[in-house]
């Protein structure tokens, strides 16, 4: 089995949603990019396609592969401190967190990749930004790009179209909460259709659209 979703959260039975739920949705971004980051590896897991790190005050000194096919790696949690962090603070601490549950199950983990994956998430500014969809309108001669950020704060879809090599326009189309069962039903496509560059999402909703000819 390859690894396909690295979650990190407080002990769901411990806190209550309104602590929870915030620390998941501003732990997607680097969650997420890790998870991007293990696409190619060959690594296979024994048993599991999930890692999930958890935070709580008594953490077991093992992992543990449970029914439903995740490595569980408890860790040590202070509230405190991820409340009181902000920016580029609460991404480290977050990252010691993954780090210490990832440091449990060395000998079950991709270690080298996970930790080329952190080095570059702080390489690029703790920002997490990938291109869902390309698409080039040769008789138009046009390149379009649907461009993704995923930061702590929110997720933000936006429009890029390149024009002979030159940016030609840069337009937001959509910015949610940083949660993928949110915005992944945004990230759909985009096309020209009747002389008008349109962007979709997966329900076949027009979310933006501009006649070719007033693009410049």
């Amino acid at each position: 089995m390859k690894i396909r979703e690295i979650h990190a959260y407080p002990d769901l039975v411990l806190y209550p949603p309104t602590v929870t739920r915030p620390f998941r949705d501003r732990s997607r971004s680097l969650c997420n990019y890790l998870e991007r980051q293990l696409r190619g590896s060959p690594f296979v897991t024994k048993g599991f396609s999930r890692v999930c790190v958890v935070g709580t005050s008594k953490p077991k000194d093992s992992p543990i592969v449970n029914s439903a096919g995740a490595l569980v790696a408890e860790v040590p949690f202070d509230l405190a401190n991820y409340q009181s962090a902000t920016g580029n603070r609460w991404n480290e601490l977050l990252i010691e967190i993954l780090t210490a549950g990832f440091a449990k199950a060395d000998d079950l983990l991709p270690i080298s990749d996970l930790q080329a994956g952190i080095g570059a998430f702080r390489g690029a500014g703790y920002v997490n930004e990938w291109v869902h969809k390309e698409r080039k309108f040769r008789a138009e001669a046009l390149k379009a790009e649907l461009h993704c950020a995923l930061t702590t704060e929110s997720f933000v879809l936006r429009l890029r179209l390149h024009k002979e090599n030159h940016l030609i326009l840069d337009q937001k189309i959509q910015e949610t909460i940083p949660d993928e069962t949110v915005f992944q039903r945004e990230l759909n496509d985009v096309k020209i259709i009747e002389d008008e560059i349109r962007v979709f999402d997966k329900a076949g909703k027009v979310l933006w659209g501009k006649p070719v000819a007033a693009l410049g």
